[in-house]
């Protein structure tokens, strides 16, 4: 079967990986794309490792990203996230990723989305998700992205450039408003855990956090402690369903549970103590004023997403909350938050104001590095829709009885010389010489890509950029271009059989 060709980008943005796309490279109908999208993560799979796909079998890497210019006067590139379930055929649209907003901007420069000059650029991101502008500060050098610096973030191998990312107004970006339910603090009824205090908030993300020692934890666990325990798991989905329709963004539980799994997330919170992070480094609880972990997709993540820290350092700034409750006072405006998470501290700040349930956010500030990892071609098995008509008796008939040399180089397998044998007909042979045959081109290498698509799909558009993969013969050179590689006339490679010598008293 063919395969469609997509130019994609691999990208870390902070502790994410995403695959990145132009948008105009991909269909303009969104069923396609959800299914083109999904094949190339490797989604679903019941196995949970995305072996068939460049998904990384976790959350933080199982994320799609599509990017184009804005038509905003306010905004340079436009940006689309999607969360990708593992096991499930599901694409999450609903929220954003906050550590791949730095991988956005480096993109968008990279791809001269952007005019940039040395320096600090500034590019104006507008978040189509949840419809919010993000402001990204990102040093240029020689008109691409710096890629490494002295910036070392906790849950990083090594250290890079610093993008500092502003995100303008973040409150209310899907439900509406700050506090969704009206409420600093809510309680909900959980099955086997009983009546539990929440807070549901709308800040980057929509996010609910509640007390880790009203749900049976220290708050100082790490990933592998979190997801081998499933009914541990299963209790944390149970408080992040009934918040989800608490703060009206599904219907019901099995809705949020089905078909809203990355929003809202669900962090639980404990008073800072000392802890070894998941590099093996040794956190003193002085260091941080408040210990946080997050469930992203269903499993606890390695550090902590983006937009749920949006969430939890606003909080942190508003009194009565159960995460300023959890520090034990309400953050001073004049300092920044510094949370522990499992790979170890993180420190992000924002301007707040307000009073009762009746509060805004400025900006958030969050820093992170992103770098290209990869550049090129995703091959995708291509959708029935997309692919070329069944080829008639009469073209297969048709083609021309010519071995084609997979190793242009070298001497062939001598299964392969016999091969090579076998002279097309059409080709004329006279003693001493060979003439060279004209050359014969196969019929798929010839097709164009609106040959090779179904006029339908061309005039969707599918972008010529998505192309399918030829036929593996139209890659590969013929016998009669082998030979000549080779430096040699293509003559004929049979051997002369010669007569036997006639015995004596036998007729010659």
């Amino acid at each position: 079967m063919n395969q469609l060709k997509i130019p994609a980008v691999l990208m870390r943005g902070g502790t994410s990986k995403g695959l990145f796309f132009r948008a105009d490279v991909l269909p303009a109908d969104p069923a396609l794309t959800n299914r083109i999208l999904l094949r190339a993560i490797g989604s679903p799979d019941p196995y949970g490792k995305q072996m068939d796909g460049v998904g990384g079998g976790t959350s933080s890497t199982s994320k799609v990203v599509l990017v184009s210019p804005s038509s905003r006067d306010d905004a340079d590139v436009d940006y689309l996230f999607g969360h990708v379930s593992i096991e499930d055929g599901l694409i999450d649209f609903s929220g954003n990723c906050g550590n791949l907003t730095a991988a956005v901007a480096a993109f968008a420069i990279e791809e001269k989305m952007v005019k940039v000059e040395d320096g600090e650029a500034v590019v104006r991101i507008w978040q189509a998700n949840i419809n919010k502008l993000i402001l990204a500060h990102v040093p240029v050098l020689h008109g691409m992205p710096v890629v490494e610096q002295d910036f070392c973030f906790d849950g990083l191998p090594f250290p890079g450039a610093e993008i500092k990312l502003v995100f303008l107004d973040p409150a209310g970006g899907s439900a509406g408003k700050l506090f969704p339910t009206g409420n600093k603090t809510d309680t909900l009824d959980v099955p086997e855990l009983g009546k539990i205090k929440v807070t549901m908030i709308d800040a980057g993300n929509p996010t609910v956090f509640v007390k880790a020692k009203d749900v049976g934890l220290t708050g100082l666990e790490s990933q592998a402690e979190i997801n081998q325990h499933v009914d541990i798991l299963k209790q944390l989905e149970s408080i992040r369903a009934q918040a989800a329709v608490a703060m009206g963004l599904a219907a019901n539980q099995e809705e949020a549970t089905a078909s809203r799994p990355a929003t809202p997330k669900i962090s639980f919170v404990a008073k800072s103590a000392n802890f070894v992070a998941a590099g093996g480094k040794a956190v003193e609880k002085t260091a941080y004023d408040i210990s946080a972990r997050i469930i992203s997709m269903g499993k606890l993540h390695h550090a902590y997403t983006g937009t749920g820290a949006i969430a939890l350092t606003v909080a942190a700034y508003v009194p009565g909350t159960v995460v300023s409750q959890t520090i034990g006072k309400a953050l001073d405006p004049s300092r920044s938050l510094r949370f522990g998470q499992p790979s170890g501290v993180t420190e992000m700040s924002a301007e707040v104001a307000g009073k009762g349930v009746d509060w805004t956010v400025a900006q958030v500030v969050m820093r992170r590095s992103a770098r290209r990892l990869m550049e090129g071609n995703v091959l995708v098995p291509m959708p029935p829709e997309l692919a070329p008509p069944p080829r008639s008796a009469a073209e297969v008939s048709n083609e021309p009885n010519v071995w084609v040399e997979t190793k242009p180089l070298g001497k062939a397998p001598s299964k392969q010389r016999d091969k090579l044998k076998e002279k097309p007909k059409e080709q004329n042979r006279t003693k001493g010489k060979s003439k060279k045959p004209s050359k014969t081109t196969s019929p798929v290498a010839e097709e164009t890509t609106e040959e090779r698509l179904p006029t339908a799909a061309v005039e969707a558009p599918m972008p010529l950029s998505v192309e399918p993969m030829p036929a593996e013969a139209a890659d590969q050179p013929e016998a009669a271009d082998v030979a000549e590689a080779n430096g040699k006339p293509n003559k004929a490679r049979r051997r002369r059989r010669r007569k036997p010598k006639a015995k004596a008293g036998e007729p010659a």
